[in-house]
């Protein structure tokens, strides 16, 4: 995960972790680390603590994202109608030869022009965590037939990273294009191979 969410703070949400030399490290958003034993018991704590947090991530995005559409767009259409308005001041006072007006309005264009700039990069980072979060939904929904289907040869055809196994801890090196094909192929896996997926099904119950 390389976002906060919510009232999180960048030393609460655990960013990946890594094993090393007996040892699990888990990084945060800060770039702190916590060390503890290498136990499968030990890592499917921390993996459980980042599903948690991917779920948390997926709501919260999901009850904001509307709204900070609306308050981009508006902001956006106040800032634009505002430039319009101050074109026009600059135009009406330069027959009046009113030097002082003029600057005036000049300010006010350049002032809603760094306010425009500023919503778009604003609207810009945003658009980096809804694909975030777009991931994250994507891959908790089809999580359970991922696993189940982990070993099939098909499952990661047309993916471009192949290189590490794929779970809550290696997602962020997957894109979410990676991951719209592996839900594709995810289907194909359960569609025309059902009989081997429904016995894996049946032995992990």
């Amino acid at each position: 995960m390389n976002n906060c969410y919510g009232n999180k703070k960048p030393s609460e949400v655990i960013k990946k972790y890594d094993k090393v030399n007996g040892k699990i490290v888990v990084t945060y958003l800060d770039d702190t680390k916590y060390e503890m034993p290498l136990t499968d018991q030990n890592e499917k704590n921390v993996q459980n603590e980042m599903l948690n947090q991917a779920e948390e991530m997926v709501n919260e995005y999901t009850k904001s994202s509307l709204r900070i559409a609306t308050e981009c767009v508006a902001s956006n259409f106040i800032c634009s109608y505002a430039v319009l308005f101050a074109v026009y001041g600059i135009a009406t006072n330069s027959f009046d030869n009113s030097i002082e007006a003029a600057v005036g309005t000049c300010c006010t264009i350049g002032v809603d022009i760094v306010s425009i700039l500023g919503t778009k990069f604003f609207f810009k980072e945003k658009q980096k965590e809804k694909k975030e979060a777009q991931k994250y939904k994507m891959y908790l929904y089809s999580r359970d037939g991922i696993e189940d289907n982990i070993d099939n040869p098909n499952l990661f055809r047309g993916v471009k990273n192949k290189e590490k196994e794929l779970n809550i801890n290696t997602l962020d090196n997957y894109s979410l294009e990676d991951l719209k094909t592996i839900k594709s192929n995810l289907k194909r896996c359960q569609t025309l191979e059902p009989d081997a997926y429904n016995q894996k099904i049946l032995l992990k119950k």
